[in-house]
């Protein structure tokens, strides 16, 4: 049989505005595609903090952006799409990603891991290693993963957040995801996190 005759049909849960690129590369495969939006990123309703903190940006080494809805969430936060002017701060992408968000926004990229994507491969950076009484500001969601600044820590750094945006689990109608299940019409899922899977 051909398996375009009986393709095969995966669950897609990545948020929606970045499901776009995952749902593509599937169907290139001739695969078909089910979107069900598992988390939703809102914006904080904290923009005096966040004004505030951007403000006293020259205070800080560096800036890490660990995601590209990190930088996304700022830029929503900024006056006219501005960030604040320093001269001191530099700004570091965890990876490919963050580093296009960032630049489509005309921010500037000091240091991006040449491999990987991840806190890891950030922190095996030159410039991470050799961080003791550095000030670095690392801009995630709410309740974001506790490993990059423990690391920085341990390594002497002087480390704050600055929350930006925060996951919630959309409103969906499952009835079509309800019936696919039942008559075993899904083959697969994707699931990027935890929380997307809980959710």
């Amino acid at each position: 049989m051909n398996p375009i005759d009986n393709p095969k049909r995966v669950l897609v849960t990545r948020p929606e505005h970045q499901a776009a690129q995952l749902c593509e590369l599937l169907q290139q495969q001739q695969i078909q595609t089910v979107l069900l939006p598992t988390i939703a990123i809102q914006p904080i309703d904290d923009a005096t903090r966040i004004k505030q903190c951007l403000a006293n940006l020259n205070q800080y080494d560096w800036l890490i952006f660990v995601s590209s809805n990190a930088v996304t969430m700022l830029y929503y936060h900024l006056d006219d799409g501005r960030m604040p002017h320093t001269t001191r701060t530099r700004l570091a992408a965890i990876g490919a990603t963050t580093a296009n968000a960032m630049m489509s926004i005309g921010l500037p990229v000091h240091l991006i891991p040449s491999h990987g994507y991840s806190s890891e491969a950030l922190l095996a950076t030159a410039e991470m290693q050799q961080v003791n009484q550095q000030t670095i500001l690392i801009v995630r969601g709410e309740g974001g993963l506790e490993d990059l600044a423990a690391i920085l820590r341990s390594r002497g750094a002087h480390v704050d957040y600055l929350a930006v945006y925060k996951r919630v689990t959309p409103k969906s109608d499952t009835a079509i995801i309800d019936s696919l299940l039942q008559q075993q019409q899904l083959d697969a899922l994707t699931i990027t996190s935890v929380e997307a899977l809980n959710n």
